[in-house]
């Protein structure tokens, strides 16, 4: 019966009517909320593994190259230093440099053994990165030493102890054919305070990169006039690194023995993006 004043009055009926439809409707209602959520975890699981992969092809390719750093300058000179601290661009500058070269009868897969000092950026923003596992810390003692691992297995240490003792016939300089050698060959004795995994080129061509204390260099007949250094640049980005890299060239005097080099491959992190978009296409 219609009500004139307030008219009909349908609000119980409608709920119980609703309520009816859900109830018959309740399976497929269910199964339409376990596919939403389904659906959701997949796709973020999906763009999860793709991220996860592109990070591993940087960090692989890092390891490759044996640093972090896009760009090498070899041999600057401190108007290039000044120079380049400047450059907003540039996020760390780390320094490097060859002070010895060593032999071991007992190495027989290494073609080159030398021994470089690095300053505080270069080890642990660029060089440390760049590593697989490592153990220990860059030496600090005159008589302490980093290995590489395959350096040591190569001369029959399979089971390295921090402390323990190292015997390397060792010269200084003689590091690269404008630099020649500096002293005799002569036994030294070192402690080892660390070693790592090198995946990098210097592997692949069986040259052994080992570690040496500050200490160590100072002590040493090499100076900063008679031994090859090396200037590593890191940049927010592959991109930035390339773009940079043609203006150093354009606007940055160098000395006749200085050399820049690009480490990279300019626009290798649009290619790892590309390649990521293609996996997780195939994959949803």
């Amino acid at each position: 019966m219609n009500d004139i004043l307030f008219g009909n009055n349908n609000q119980t009926m409608m709920k119980k009517m609703a309520h009816k439809s859900f109830a018959a409707n309740k399976k497929r209602n269910m199964v339409t909320v376990i596919a939403i959520i389904l659906t959701t975890v997949l796709v973020t699981s999906v763009f999860g593994i793709g991220i996860s992969y592109m990070k591993s092809v940087s960090k692989q390719a890092v390891m490759q190259r044996g640093t972090k750093a896009q760009i090498l300058l070899v041999n600057p000179t401190e108007h290039n230093l000044l120079w380049l601290n400047r450059n907003p661009s540039v996020e760390k500058i780390g320094l490097e440099r060859q002070i010895a070269t060593a032999k071991n009868d007992q190495a027989h897969k290494a073609n080159g053994i030398f021994l470089r000092w690095a300053d505080n950026d270069q080890w642990k923003e660029m060089t440390m990165p760049a590593m697989g596992d490592a153990h220990g810390e860059y030496p600090q003692e005159k008589d302490e030493i980093f290995m590489p691992g395959w350096l040591l297995a190569d001369m029959g240490i399979e089971h390295p102890e921090i402390g323990m003792e190292i015997r390397m016939t060792c010269r200084y300089g003689g590091t690269t054919i404008d630099h020649p050698a500096l002293s005799d060959f002569q036994e030294q004795t070192f402690r080892l305070s660390g070693w790592y995994q090198d995946y990098s080129g210097n592997y692949q061509m069986g040259n052994a990169i080992c570690y040496i204390s500050e200490e160590y260099w100072k002590g040493s007949a090499a100076t900063e006039d008679n031994t090859r250094c090396a200037a590593s640049l890191l940049f927010s980005d592959d991109e930035t690194a390339a773009a940079e890299y043609q203006e150093i060239l354009r606007g940055m005097e160098m000395a006749d023995n200085s050399e820049l080099n690009l480490l990279i491959y300019s626009g290798s992190k649009g290619n790892e993006w590309r390649l990521t978009a293609v996996i997780l296409l195939i994959m949803i």
